[in-house]
C-alpha cells in the first residue's frame, strides 16, 4: 500500500507538472508574440528615426546654403551701395557750385515756381499764373 500511495502521489505530481508545463508553454508563446511585435515596432521606429535624421541633415544643409547665399548677397549689395556712393561723390565733386537764382526788381526769385506771386491791392501776395 505504501508503494501504491507513492505511485499515486508521483502520478499526481506528474499531472501537476504537465499542467504547469502547458501553462509555461502558453506564457512562452504569448511572450514570443509580444517580443515579435516589439521587434517590429522597434525596427519601424529605427527607420523613422533614420528618416528624421536624414531630413534634419538635409534641412541643416539647406539652411547653411541659404545662410551662405544671404551673406554673399549682402556683401554684393553693400559693394554695390559703396560703388554708387563713390559715383555720387565723384559726380558731386564735378558739379559746379550752386548759384542763386535770378531775382526780379523787387528782390524776389523768379523761374523756380510755375506760379508767380503778384501783389494784391492791399499789399498781400496772391498766386498769379506765370507769364
Amino acid at each position: 500500500m505504501n508503494l501504491t500511495n507513492e505511485i499515486s502521489a508521483l502520478e499526481s505530481q506528474v499531472q501537476m507538472l504537465l499542467a504547469e508545463n502547458e501553462s509555461f508553454r502558453h506564457t512562452l508563446s504569448v511572450m514570443e508574440f509580444e517580443r515579435e511585435q516589439l521587434t517590429r515596432r522597434c525596427s519601424t521606429l529605427q527607420r523613422e528615426r533614420d528618416n528624421y535624421m536624414r531630413r534634419a541633415e538635409q534641412i541643416k544643409i539647406l539652411l547653411d546654403q541659404t545662410g551662405a547665399n544671404l551673406v554673399t548677397g549682402l556683401h554684393k549689395y553693400h559693394a554695390a551701395e559703396r560703388e554708387l556712393a563713390e559715383r555720387d561723390a565723384i559726380r558731386l565733386d564735378e558739379l559746379p557750385a550752386p548759384s542763386a537764382p535770378p531775382a526780379d526788381e523787387r528782390g524776389r526769385y523768379r523761374g523756380l515756381d510755375p506760379i508767380d506771386y503778384g501783389e494784391a491791392k492791399d499789399g498781400a501776395l496772391e498766386p498769379q499764373p506765370h507769364a
